[in-house]
């Protein structure tokens, strides 16, 4: 038996050679033709009609395994017409989902075979205001259920402190009653769930309890290594502290260290003149209450130090630290500046950092600037002719394309940095003229590993100023 399978236009076209009794036997052939889903979901109510469409050399039927939930219109055709078959599913008045298969056939032959899911009517749910909160005193709520079927229910966080009095599995519509604890600290909250009829997880309905609150909008700080003044934002219903863990830095200090309610916390930082982050961690306190049990909080708190770029000029003692990579070496002009002709130079052995490249007005120039590891590169081009810049990432991504002025000196940068979600990758922002114009996450350079970086001309003649370094700050949690 021979079989044969093309695509076209969306259609399955099926043909096939049936096996003969004898070789003088003529082989029969069927082309079957179809358009159709592997699979189509239905709602338990009114369900939508499905439409097909087929065509064969040989007579075709559409059948199911359930006939009597659906009508087929039509379920069979002759040979050589194109049909439009609606499938028409009832009402599943049923509980449960259910399953049908559908099969289209010509001949003896199956050409496919689709997968029907509809919808039960059963549901459960609850009117529950999630919104609400209890009372901190010791009370009793109540979880009106809605459901046509079985269902069971169970706390299922915070069972410390809330517990199911009554009503902890009914059938139909009813209620569950809770018990919540008196509250003497941080207001909390916890989670009743509904189970089906199979004991399946089908809803969680979150319960709250007052109590206090001494939320800040974060736990971890980073700032630059400047002198300056940060503002970070609390949520509070009632009076609270704020101290620092390690009372010996001096190195930061608190505008004030007692606060009401919503006010925000304002922390002074001098500047870091050192060559190292600086780290510390303050805590947040709520005010002693007799009976009330304080919550504290932590905030990480970490300054950077001083990472201003080095600028390296582009005169003899550093050219002499990069090699020819095409066309020769550039000239020295300007005291300090690199004027490339139809050339280019590379150094390797570069680390990850953040890179800055000073180009004079190119003109019709193309520069050029790439930083390679492997086959892996990092791909900038001055494309004067055109007036942009060019981001060309390899392996590919979409890069941008800038505009910029050809007339005026131009700075490119790129910031080179671990990637925060993969290891072993790195994270990549680039810059021109100090404004970011793209970011990329998780390229396919190791942070480890040194690369090379290539700049120059390939087209004309380019002047390059000077570049600059800067390696990452170590924030010692990356």
């Amino acid at each position: 038996m021979k079989s044969r399978i093309l695509l076209c236009l969306g259609w399955s076209l099926l043909f096939f050679a049936a096996c003969t009794k004898s070789p003088n036997e003529p082989v029969k052939y069927v082309d079957l033709r179809y358009l159709a889903k592997d699979t189509y979901s239905l709602a338990a109510l009114d369900p939508e009609p499905l439409s097909i469409q087929v065509k064969s050399t040989y007579p075709w039927e559409v059948y199911n395994t359930a006939p009597e939930w659906v009508t087929i219109t039509p379920e069979t055709g002759v040979p050589g017409e194109l049909y439009d078959v609606t499938i028409a599913y009832h009402d599943n008045n049923a509980l449960d989902d259910r399953i049908d298969t559908l099969t289209i056939k010509s001949d003896y032959w199956v050409g496919k075979k689709i997968v029907v899911f509809q919808k039960g009517v059963a549901y459960l749910t609850t009117s529950f205001d999630e919104t609400s909160a209890l009372s901190e005193k010791e009370s009793e709520q109540t979880v009106a259920v809605l459901s046509n079927q079985k269902w069971s229910a169970k706390i299922t966080s915070g069972e410390e402190w809330l517990k199911i009095i009554s009503k902890s599995q009914g059938e139909l519509d009813g209620e569950v009653t809770l018990h919540a604890a008196e509250n003497l600290g941080e207001q909390r909250s916890g989670t009743l769930t509904l189970y089906d009829r199979h004991g399946v997880e089908q809803v969680n309905v979150s319960i709250h309890q007052k109590g206090v609150q001494l939320d800040p909008d974060l736990t971890y700080l980073r700032t630059d290594h400047t002198e300056q003044q940060v503002s970070v934002a609390v949520h509070s219903n009632t009076r609270w502290t704020v101290s620092k863990v390690d009372s010996t830095q001096e190195w930061y200090t608190f505008a004030k260290t007692e606060y009401n309610d919503n006010e925000p916390l304002l922390i002074n930082f001098t500047k870091n003149e050192g060559s190292a982050v600086r780290t510390a961690v303050i805590e947040l306190s709520t005010a002693a209450v007799p009976g009330i049990t304080p919550v504290k909080k932590q905030i990480v708190i970490k300054q950077a130090n001083d990472n201003t770029p080095s600028r390296q000029e582009l005169d003899e003692t550093e050219l002499a630290k990069w090699r020819t990579f095409s066309g020769g070496k550039p000239q020295v002009v300007n005291g300090n500046d690199a004027s490339f002709r139809n050339a280019r130079i590379i150094r390797d052995n570069m680390p990850i950092g953040y890179y800055a490249f000073r180009v004079l007005p190119v003109g019709k120039t193309n520069s050029q600037v790439f930083i390679i590891q492997g086959s892996n590169e990092l791909r900038l081009h001055f494309e004067g002719a055109k007036g942009r810049i060019f981001i060309n990432p390899r392996p590919w991504r979409q890069g941008k394309n800038v505009a910029f002025d050809t007339t005026k000196p131009n700075t490119i940068a790129v910031n080179i940095t671990k990637s925060r979600t993969k290891k072993g990758k790195i994270d990549l922002e680039y810059f021109l003229n100090g404004e970011s114009i793209q970011k990329m996450e998780a390229f396919g350079m190791d942070p480890e590993t040194p690369f090379s970086i290539i700049m120059g001309a390939n087209n004309g003649t380019a002047i390059f100023d000077y570049y600059e370094y800067s390696a990452p700050i170590k924030w010692g949690d990356e």
